[in-house]
């Protein structure tokens, strides 16, 4: 660019990608739901994807989906709503979170647990976690 082309018509500039607007600064949200569809991806993708259609307290109206395989989320329940886009899926931009208020957890789930709400099926290493944490109380007290 010359500087006569600069100064006729200066350079843009390009602001952030706009996240959904009803969560700005909230990491997540509580929404009522009011239906639940399904809808088709785009090219190439072909396998139903379901969405429910949501209600936040402010009175706003938005679409999320719900991830994972099978779930049990109907009319009326309360959901918990994060951000994150669904790639296949143009214009929805949040996601139900998956074993919270009353979504129920992704069945016989094994990787990436805690995207899908699944607790550790090993209680041994959970009873090994709590007794890492309490030594370590101990050790900071003394």
């Amino acid at each position: 660019m010359t500087y006569t082309q600069r100064s006729r018509k200066p350079r843009k500039i390009y602001k952030p990608k706009r996240t959904e607007p009803r969560i700005i600064g909230k990491p997540f949200r509580t929404a009522l739901c009011l239906g639940v569809k399904t809808l088709s991806p785009k090219k190439p993708n072909s396998a139903n994807r379901s969405i429910a259609l949501i209600r936040f307290s402010g009175g706003s109206k938005s679409i999320a989906a719900i991830p994972g395989i099978g779930h049990t989320v109907q009319q009326y329940n309360s959901l918990l709503i994060r951000g994150g886009r669904s790639k296949d899926l143009p214009g929805i931009k949040l996601k139900v979170l998956r074993g919270s208020l009353d979504s129920k957890p992704v069945k016989n789930r094994v990787s990436s647990r805690s995207k899908y709400g699944v607790p550790n099926p090993n209680p041994d290493v959970e009873k090994s976690i709590v007794y890492l944490r309490e030594k370590n109380k101990l050790a900071q007290i003394s």
